[in-house]
């Protein structure tokens, strides 16, 4: 028996903000990984300038013959080999590919969050036109969730994801059955459970 007019309206509604709360919760967790892989690209950065700035500086201020600057040579060759290992390690890794990845996540992510809610929030709209809608904005979604899934993300991510999501849209969750008023981990497996040294 086909559902009435009404309750496939409310359907659709109900899978609108199921959606939007989904692509904000992958947005928060690409938003987590840029951020982590930005401080490391920054700190190689900072190892590869500071140090031979520093080095020179002191060797052109204070000359050759300055006591400490044996010492600071040594120390900033340690250094420098620590900001090629790394340096190496983002090559492999390709840290600067992945965190242009999720650049790009975040703002598709976000953007489909905010027109999923849009949608669900708009009381004006037909049933014709609503479905008509909401089946383009999951087709993008889907085109996004297949890019992101091929992109390795941990349960305790997608635990931190939800909770983010949940305390977003004061929606209660599916495990502990409280509305998140932290983004702090609790020992829910649902909106809990994760670190954030962990990603």
């Amino acid at each position: 028996m086909q559902p009435t007019p009404q309750i496939r309206f409310d359907e659709v509604k109900r899978e609108c903000w199921n959606e939007a709360l989904h692509t904000y919760g992958l947005a928060e967790i690409f938003r987590r990984k840029q951020k982590v892989l930005d401080k490391r690209i920054n700190f190689i950065s900072l190892l590869g300038i500071i140090i031979p700035g520093l080095v020179g500086a002191t060797a052109m201020g204070y000359g050759l013959k300055f006591n400490m600057l044996s010492a600071m040579i040594t120390v900033g060759a340690f250094l420098l080999i620590v900001q090629l290992f790394l340096s190496i390690l983002a090559l492999v890794y390709k840290w600067s590919d992945k965190m242009s990845y999720a650049n790009e996540s975040i703002s598709e992510n976000s953007r489909l969050s905010d027109d999923f809610r849009k949608l669900a929030a708009n009381q004006s709209i037909m049933l014709p036109e609503l479905e008509q809608q909401f089946q383009i904005l999951s087709t993008r979604s889907e085109s996004r969730s297949q890019q992101d899934n091929k992109i390795d993300i941990e349960e305790a991510e997608n635990r931190f994801g939800m909770r983010h999501a949940l305390r977003n849209f004061k929606r209660k969750c599916a495990g502990c059955g409280e509305v998140p008023i932290s983004l702090n981990p609790t020992k829910c497996d649902v909106c809990g459970n994760f670190s954030f040294h962990s990603f």
